[in-house]
């Protein structure tokens, strides 16, 4: 991504918070989408995501799609109702926006669109676990 899509980037997610559009926000680094939405699950609220088949394709298949490195992303939860005016704002700084589902529940389920069986389908409080987990044992070794 070059410098003025940073930027255009940037000034979206201020805008976009500013305006009360954005519940959380989380970047997509290494690890890929996949660990982005783990580590926004861990805190005990999952979420339903449905990834569309031109997304995973574009990406250059499942794996590419869930774990691949993106040079800058955003998952964002938007505020209820807003999901026009986040897609209105996305559009006006020329930056591409996906609805991927919605948060609640207890479970992280990753699916593509039209499968019937999920890619990812972890509980949250699993994923708090191995979290809270991993880093003293990583320490202690």
């Amino acid at each position: 991504m070059c410098i003025r899509d940073r930027a255009a980037l940037k000034d979206f997610m201020l805008t976009a918070i500013f305006d009360g559009l954005v519940v959380s926000a989380h970047d997509i680094d290494s690890g890929g989408l996949a660990v982005a939405l783990a580590e926004c699950a861990y805190g005990g609220t999952g979420a339903q995501i449905e990834l569309p088949a031109e997304l995973v394709q574009a990406a250059g298949g499942l794996s590419e799609a869930l774990f691949g490195f993106l040079p800058i992303g955003l998952t964002l939860t938007v505020a209820p109702g807003k999901e026009r005016d986040i897609a209105a704002l996305a559009d006006a700084y020329s930056l591409p926006v996906y609805d991927l589902g919605e948060t609640g529940g207890d479970t992280l389920s990753v699916a593509i669109a039209g499968e019937s069986t999920p890619a990812i389908s972890l509980s949250a409080s699993m994923l708090g676990e191995l979290h809270n987990k991993s880093l003293p044992y990583w320490l202690s070794t």
